[in-house]
């Protein structure tokens, strides 16, 4: 199967399904590569209100809005020893308020909305590599021409392209595959770890919906996200040696590692 595109998007999570709706919207052809099916996991259910300027563009503040997603107008601190909250409401912010979202909703409101704007997004189907023309502007390797794809029963294609958006995420096709120039700071080797609770109580005397943060005394530090199923997102971030060693004295189980910091009232208190 041999085709041809204006732009070639792969990955259809938020950042693909943008790309992907806007390019249609001006009247592009728009293929999109999403090897998974939707609606499928993904955490960081956190949005901030520069969000909501780009659903205007989009299209798509209103399918959104409809959803039912807690409405976040602010964040509240547990940091150092000192607790405070912070509102979006204040003069110069893009927005009063953003959305504490479930993903999995969120991410396939975005793709379905890709596609009622004219975008052939292919779900199931990963994108195997991408060819490149010999030398050009763009270095050494080239353009990007053509990218070859397989489905999950053993279909597969080729796809002629002008433009390519490499919208993979951390799977980061183009940058660990092709180009080998993924760069990573060390300030963000961490590891999180994270689950879903029920009966939570609400963060007093914090804005409506809004996003707990809380430091932990050695490192590392927590998030409680608040979602509209009734539960509550909390996580665990530390940096990966004080997770491995952590790890290790709880004998490798990661629950351990997770449930044993205690150590922060403010969180506790939830």
């Amino acid at each position: 199967m041999r085709e041809e595109t204006d732009v070639l998007v792969i990955g259809d999570g938020p950042a693909g399904a943008t790309a992907a709706a806007l390019l249609a919207r001006q009247g592009h052809q728009v293929r999109v590569l999403e090897r998974e099916r939707f609606p499928r996991y993904h955490v960081g259910e956190s949005l901030l209100p520069s969000l909501l300027p780009v659903l205007d563009v989009l299209g798509a503040r209103g399918t959104v809005e409809a959803h039912g997603f807690i409405r976040k107008t602010g964040a509240f601190y547990g940091w150092g020893g000192q607790e405070w909250s912070l509102g979006f409401d204040e003069p110069g912010r893009p927005a009063a308020y953003s959305f504490q979202v479930i993903r999995s909703q969120f991410d396939h409101l975005l793709l379905e909305h890709a596609r009622a704007q004219g975008a052939d997004v292919r779900e199931e189907a990963r994108a195997q590599r991408v060819d490149f023309e010999a030398g050009g502007e763009t270095g050494p390797a080239g353009r990007a021409v053509e990218a070859t794809w397989a489905d999950r029963d053993a279909t597969a294609g080729h796809i002629r392209l002008r433009h390519l958006v490499d919208a993979s995420g951390r799977a980061g096709l183009l940058a660990t595959r092709h180009l080998g120039s993924r760069r990573v700071h060390d300030a963000f080797r961490n590891v999180a770890a994270w689950s879903y609770w029920g009966g939570a109580a609400p963060l007093a005397a914090a804005p409506s919906g809004a996003i707990g943060v809380f430091s932990l005394p050695d490192d590392g530090w927590l998030w409680a996200i608040p979602l509209h199923d009734g539960t509550l997102s909390v996580g665990l971030v530390t940096d990966k040696r004080s997770f491995a060693r952590a790890r290790q004295a709880a004998g490798g189980s990661l629950q351990t590692v997770y449930r044993g910091r205690r150590d922060c009232p403010a969180a506790n208190r939830r």
